[in-house]
């Protein structure tokens, strides 16, 4: 493959919780003592456990041959990010967008609904949304002082999303200091109202004024009623790399699907033009139906194309960038859909095992036959617009 190195748009920290109290102080301990109960549901331990007492520290080597390999905590640069560095060097990486555990499984306990808190958690029922604020704080805190390592790593921030005056406070404190990207939950409606709402174009603007990247992540919580889950087959499927419910792989999309259409169809890409947006581990299938859609919908309505100059695709190849699992047919989706190749990008899942193994050269093996333009927009270029060239940074 003909380009300098990857652009990798999904990593993880992923310190076992023993590390949490060391790093993070009080909240750490506390948030230790609620996650270690997950364990409580699993008859035995999964690679991706971070209730791990017995690992020492960041301490596996960091080999070329087997860098791909080892997954899950216990991985070479899951704990210590200075570490990462040669990580990335194996890997043939030259940079990563990093997203927290620490502050997910706080973005979890900030958004679980009661009724799926008990689904996840054994620790006694408690105030676990003001838990989840303070870990959040707290992973913040910890990601804004990695800017050392932003040449190669960018270290994503969270901006809970449910009150307005809180979220447009974080979002312009995490701007100022030059946060790698700030992940909002996709569950929520931002400040109680659509992303499209032009009550949220102050919002917006922070992203545009600092020039840091919108990213949507995998789910903190479902998107439908509790009800619909009520099937022993929707359960996690540990004996799998993903280990997710397969229903949850089949529409866990939906909710990405809803905040980008409200985006591009309530002009706020139109608005804010300096706007990027990158939805990480949320699958890729669903994005050519969606433009699909959105296409047919412009061509329709008339007030739709008056208030949209341009046609739906044309937003989201400028300010969209999305990152399909290792199992997808990718090529298949960009021969359906070639306007996309400027907008699929390289993930890795770095140390998780649903990242699979050797996913550059699973993704290389199917796009090769696209040619070498395809690939480096891949691996490369496409994800330059989340992670741009910080020496030609003007703010």
């Amino acid at each position: 493959m003909n380009f300098d190195g990857a652009f990798d748009l999904d990593s993880h920290e992923f310190m076992p919780t023993h590390f949490f109290p060391v790093v993070f102080g009080e909240v750490g301990q506390r948030m230790m003592e609620v996650y270690d109960t997950r364990r409580r549901f699993d008859s035995e331990p999964h690679k991706n456990d971070l209730s791990r007492p017995d690992i020492t520290g960041d301490v596996a080597p960091i080999d070329p041959e087997t860098i791909w390999e080892v997954k899950g905590p216990d991985s070479p640069g899951a704990i210590d990010m200075d570490r990462r560095v040669g990580v990335l060097d194996a890997m043939g990486v030259d940079r990563q967008l990093v997203f927290p555990s620490f502050g997910f499984i706080g973005l979890l306990l900030a958004s679980l609904s009661d009724e799926f808190y008990g689904e996840y958690f054994a620790h006694e029922p408690f105030d676990h949304r003001a838990l989840g604020l303070e870990a959040i704080n707290a992973h913040n805190e910890w990601a804004l002082r990695l800017n050392s390592l932003a040449g190669r790593q960018r270290h994503v921030s969270i901006v809970p999303t449910w009150d307005f005056g809180h979220m447009m406070a974080q979002a312009e404190r995490l701007g100022s200091q030059h946060a790698g990207a700030i992940w909002v939950p996709a569950t929520v409606p931002p400040g109680g109202t659509s992303p499209a709402n032009e009550k949220l174009d102050p919002f917006w603007d922070i992203f545009e004024k600092y020039d840091i990247p919108l990213v949507l992540h995998l789910n903190t919580d479902r998107f439908t009623e509790p009800a619909w889950w009520d099937q022993p087959l929707f359960r996690r499927q540990r004996n799998s790399v993903l280990p997710q419910s397969a229903f949850f792989q089949s529409t866990q999309n939906f909710v990405v699907e809803n905040y980008l259409a409200s985006m591009v169809i309530g002009g706020v890409f139109e608005r804010h033009p300096g706007l990027r947006m990158g939805i990480i581990e949320c699958g890729a299938q669903w994005l050519g139906p969606l433009v699909e859609r959105m296409e047919m919908v412009w061509d329709y309505y008339p007030t739709t194309k008056k208030s949209l100059p341009r046609r739906p695709i044309d937003y989201v190849v400028d300010h969209v960038r999305v990152t399909p699992f290792f199992i997808e047919p990718v090529d298949v989706y960009l021969e359906r859909w070639p306007r996309l190749a400027e907008v699929y990008a390289f993930s890795s899942d770095y140390p998780h095992i649903e990242g699979g193994q050797s996913p550059v050269d699973v993704f290389g093996k199917r796009l090769e036959g696209l040619g070498d333009d395809v690939l480096k927009k891949f691996f490369r270029t496409n994800a330059e617009l989340i992670m741009p060239d910080l020496s030609l940074a003007t703010t």
